[in-house]
Parts: C-alpha cells; structure tokens; sequence
C-alpha cells in the first residue's frame, strides 16, 4: 500500500485535558471520533477543520511511587510542614542519592481529596492493565530529598535531612496503600471507583503500520507548519526538518478498536531549531486493507502507555503517568553543557 492510497481524516470534537499537580497526568487525549471530515486520497487540497478543544478537569490519576517495596500515591505537597507534621522522624528508605523521610501529618493538613482516597481506597493498574483495587492503609507525611555530594557531611541524620526536605518544599502528603494480593509493578492508581477502568498497555506498532504513519506525517497541518518554520531559520542547511527527530509509535488496540499514535521530536537542544509532533489515528479497515483517518494532533507530546475509557462513552483516552523526580538537597547549577 503507497502512501497515497491514504484516507485521512480529522476531528471537530477532540478533548484536552491537562493535569497540574503532583504525581498526576500530565495530558490525557480524549480522541472523539464523532465530525469527521475527510480528506482527498491522496491528501492534495485537502480540507482541514480546526479542532474544537475542550478543556475538562480531571484529577484522579496518579503515578505510583515504591518506597522500598511499599507502593505509595503522592497526593500534593504539605504547605508549611514544618508546623504541620508532628511527631518522631522515622528513616524510610536510602537509594542511591534519594532518602526518603517520613512523619505524622497534621489533620490540618490532610484535606478533602486525601481524605477520599482514604475512604475509598485505591485501583492499582501494572503494566499489562491489570487493575487490583487496594485500600489506604494511611495517610502521613514523607520527605522526597536527593542528596548532593557536597550535603553529604552536613545531611548525616534523619532529623537533618528531613529539615532539608522541609526548606526545599520536598514534603509530600501520602497515601500508603496495603498491595498484598496485587500483581506486582503497578504503574498508576485512581480512586477507587465501584467499576475499575480497564486498560489496554500500548504495543509496538507492525511494520507495515508504522509505515502508514510515516507516510501521513507530511500530511499533518502541524507538520506542514513546522516544514515552514524550519525552512525559515536555517534555508541553506540542506537537510529535513525531521532529520534529527526521534520517532516513537505505538499501536493502543481499545477493545475492537486500533489507534496509531506517533509522536516525533526535533530536540533543540542549546538554542538549536526544534519542535514537537503528535497524532492519533484509528487504523480501519477498507476494502480489506488498513487505512489510517486522523483523530486528533497536538504539539504537546507525551508518553502514553495506556489507553482506556474512564466515563464509559466508548471513547479512548490516552494516558501518560507522570515521572517524578525528587528535589535536590540544594540549588547548584552545572549549565547546559553545550
């Protein structure tokens, strides 16, 4: 199949929705297949409608932490902790640089999403969707601090190096969660819910469908427009705006349906021309062979590696848990090493 014999398509409902807070997503795309408008064969003087975002609120998913072998969600950082945890100081782990300290939280401090979570207890999800529900055993306080060679000497005791996670902001309100029982390797967590979600883990895309990716980048009003800008700061350079770029594509199979989603990134490094590209196709069939239509396309790249339908209306939603990294013990600054 050549890349003309491509049938593209794009969506007029498609929703956004970005997730601010610690631990949580940091984008979910609702990929609605509803508005259609398709193009052209072969994609020449095709007719583009722009996407009508919609903005929603969404805040119940959350990264799994591992404390030792303990799983934990991070739930928002404890304002003002030092007056709002009490208690003896209690070392919990040490990994390479990060410790990890805990303390008694203030009831204060635990406010009405915590206390939900403790309620309800947990959907834990490991990496092949499996979904296990868990309860919240407790809800405390817990100091996330990488720790620089030179704080080494100064940082020797639990008490110290809690009171640096203090002045670095690094003291989050937890919920533990009692796992036994669960597959192990769980990745995110929501709040418990009566019906769990069911998640479908991502998979390498087929050659012969990564291809058909490939071939309808060009197509992509996002693409175009980056061809156009890379072509205005470097002109003479002699190479594709997507030379460099890193491509990653994977195929999400959402009960009886298949979704492409690709995403391509130009890394400007120091100063250097760069830009982002993502899209979601529904891989259909027509006529026998596989034909991509256009879901969805954002310059706001994620790594997905689930799909799933958490308001139950046939729709995938595309999930990416955030990674979180612990601060570190001080602000020493090493530059870009360009």
């Amino acid at each position: 199949m050549s890349k003309h014999s491509l049938s593209l398509a794009w969506t007029a409902a498609i929703s956004l929705v970005a997730v601010a807070g610690c631990g949580e997503t940091g984008l979910l795309v609702d990929a609605r297949p509803d508005a259609v408008v398709f193009a052209a064969s072969d994609g020449a003087n095709a007719q583009v409608h722009v996407a009508l975002w919609e903005p929603q609120s969404v805040d119940d998913f959350a990264t799994v932490q591992y404390v030792g072998e303990r799983p934990v969600v991070l739930l928002g950082v404890v304002a003002d902790a030092a007056h709002h945890t009490h208690g003896r100081v209690r070392a919990i782990e040490q990994r390479d640089s990060l410790v990890v300290t805990q303390r008694d939280v203030d009831s204060a401090a635990v406010d009405a999403e915590a206390r939900a979570w403790q309620q309800a207890g947990a959907d834990l999800y490991a990496a092949d969707g499996t979904a296990c529900h868990v309860a919240v055993t407790n809800i405390s306080a817990m100091g996330f601090l990488n720790i620089g060679d030179d704080d080494l000497s100064g940082l020797r005791n639990t008490t110290q190096r809690w009171q640096r996670s203090v002045s670095r902001d690094a003291v989050y309100v937890v919920a533990e969660l009692d796992a036994a029982g669960c597959p192990a390797g769980a990745v995110w967590a929501r709040m418990g819910a009566t019906v769990p979600a069911v998640a479908w883990r991502s998979e390498p895309a087929s050659p012969a469908l990564a291809a058909l990716a490939l071939a309808a980048v060009p197509t992509l009003p996002l693409a175009q427009q980056a061809m156009k800008d890379f072509q205005a700061y470097q002109p003479h350079d002699g190479k594709n705006w997507d030379s460099d770029a890193s491509t990653d594509i994977a195929l999400f199979t959402v009960g009886a349906h298949r979704y492409l989603r690709l995403t391509l990134i130009v890394d400007g490094g120091c100063g250097s021309w760069g830009t982002n590209v993502e899209a979601v196709w529904e891989v259909v069939s027509r006529n026998g062979l596989d034909v991509l239509e256009l879901r969805e396309q954002s310059s706001d790249t994620t790594e997905a590696v689930f799909a799933t339908d958490l308001n139950h209306d046939g729709v995938p939603e595309f999930i990416a848990p955030d990674s979180f990294d612990a601060p570190w013990s001080s602000d020493d600054y090493y530059g870009c090493g360009c």
